[in-house]
């Protein structure tokens, strides 16, 4: 096993558990999160893409022109600015740290080639990975309501088909009943392939 990646419904606090995990670490860390960018009456009005050095929280408040947002809300509905992740995320996929973050992966990012070329490669080398990866069941919410192509889901799961099968990985789905049994888990998976 080489990379651990959460996955699970949306909500169930998998970016959240991964952050307290990381945080304990005494470690250089790099890769990115998507924070969730939350308009004045709570719903979400975009995702911002962040290094994951950055240190900032998992949501805040949401600014239309703020940097490396990804996708946003707008009056004629969700807009998606690729350009972020032909870019910003390249970027920090190519930092060299003996442990990667990945929060998440799995969504419209996976239509742009350089990306998901540069992500392969990441998964073959020998840097460790942990993160996030969306589930199938939540990109087919997510479709009903951001406009997004068929061709995601096909990407997705030829995604999770090769991590497992390919890339030595592991994904473990979060719940509301195994979150310690969870934490634990990747404690132990960081400490013995990073901390070794």
């Amino acid at each position: 096993m080489h990379h651990f990646f959460l996955t699970g419904t949306s909500g169930i606090g998998k970016s959240t558990l991964l952050m307290e995990v990381l945080q304990e670490m005494e470690f250089p860390i790099s890769g990115f999160f998507a924070q969730r960018q939350l308009l004045p009456d709570g719903t979400t009005g975009g995702f911002r893409l962040l290094p994951w050095s950055s240190k900032h929280p998992l949501t805040a408040t949401y600014q239309a022109e703020a940097s490396d947002l990804f996708i946003k809300k707008s009056d004629t509905g969700w807009q998606k600015d690729l350009h972020v992740f032909q870019t910003t995320a390249i970027t920090l996929l190519n930092e060299k740290t003996p442990l990667k973050c990945l929060d998440e992966i799995g969504g419209t990012e996976l239509l742009v080639p350089e990306f998901l070329n540069a992500l392969y490669a990441l998964l073959e080398s020998d840097v460790c990975c942990v993160g996030v990866i969306k589930s199938p069941q939540n990109l087919t919410s997510m479709m009903t309501r951001v406009e997004m192509k068929k061709q995601e889901a096909i990407k997705l799961q030829e995604l999770h088909k090769d991590m497992t099968q390919q890339f030595h990985s592991v994904i473990v789905e979060l719940t509301a009943f195994n979150r310690e049994e969870v934490k634990l888990a990747l404690k132990n998976f960081i400490k013995t392939e990073v901390c070794t």
